[in-house]
């Protein structure tokens, strides 16, 4: 409030908005016409909202973009930037936009935690709670486990040995090729038997 206003006509604006809320940039006229005269006004803030986002990749081919994870963002309800799952509460989860990209929006001035709820087929989930927060309105809070690279994923990988023996006498064969494929048939490996007759891919 404002007292001892002198009688005239004067312009009231918020200069500075609560925490957590948008500056009101509207001017509301005041006209003081009568000794002691009271006037109120109702001036309305919303809330400061921005959006989080994530850039799923391969960490082994980091331009590709991996579709089908789930990601969930907690709330950091005691604000002291560490996830306890008996106090911090589950907000959203985000929705997959594009290829690897995930976003969600209308998250409020707070801090929170990304959470991948399951990776995609194939790779191996990140057990991680990241820490961001929302403080501007409008901002997209951009989550990363690598800088640049974005939200990367390892894949599940495996070792192939294959041992190469002759059908009627049993005895292992040295020197046979054998080659791998990815499901599109590009040739990712390829080499031949040892002297026990065997080869290793991992």
């Amino acid at each position: 409030g404002f007292e001892n206003v002198p009688y005239g006509n004067w312009i009231l604006r918020e200069i500075k908005a609560a925490p957590a809320f948008v500056l009101n940039t509207e001017n509301y006229a005041v006209n003081i016409t009568e000794h002691e005269q009271v006037v109120e006004i109702i001036i309305e803030n919303r809330f400061i909202v921005g959006s989080v986002q994530v850039t799923k990749t391969d960490a082994d081919y980091p331009e590709n973009k991996l579709t089908g994870a789930e990601f969930e963002v907690y709330v950091d309800v005691d604000r002291n930037k560490e996830y306890d799952p008996e106090i911090d509460l589950l907000v959203d989860e985000l929705t997959e936009t594009e290829k690897g990209i995930y976003r969600l929006e209308n998250l409020r001035y707070n801090g929170y935690f990304l959470h991948e709820k399951s990776a995609p087929e194939g790779f191996i989930k990140d057990d991680g709670y990241y820490y961001f927060e929302i403080k501007n309105d409008g901002e997209i809070v951009n989550v990363e486990t690598e800088a640049g690279k974005g939200f990367i994923n390892k894949p599940i990988k495996g070792e192939l040995v294959i041992l190469k023996t002759d059908k009627h006498t049993g005895k292992v064969i040295e020197g046979v090729g054998f080659r791998v494929k990815d499901a599109e048939g590009n040739v990712v490996a390829e080499d031949y038997t040892n002297a026990e007759g065997i080869v290793k891919f991992t």
